[in-house]
């Protein structure tokens, strides 16, 4: 689930009709998923985005056709969103 979708709770937070042009930390986890979307919402919504890659992980996925590690939907995830959603940095050291 992403946090722009309307079964999420970011309403509570953000001010009702205030989109666009807001500064936006992401951390969380399910990389290859929620951590994705967000973004990618945020981003679809005009924002600019930055996700900490060490405070976000992904679990190992099971396919019909093979395993596919955590480690490795977390770095492709990452590389997806670092590709046109936002910025990625490794850690919060690295915000400035």
């Amino acid at each position: 689930m992403a946090a722009f979708d309307k079964t999420c709770e970011i309403d509570k937070f953000w001010p009702a009709g205030v989109i666009g042009n807001k500064k936006l930390i992401i951390v969380g986890f399910m990389t290859h998923m929620c951590v994705t979307f967000t973004a990618q919402g945020a981003f679809l919504r005009g924002n600019h985005e930055t996700v900490v890659a060490y405070a976000c992980a992904s679990r190992p996925l099971q396919t019909s056709v093979s395993d596919v590690l955590a480690s490795d939907l977390h770095k492709s995830a990452l590389a997806t969103i670092n590709d046109l959603y936002g910025v990625v940095i490794l850690s919060a050291d690295d915000l400035s």
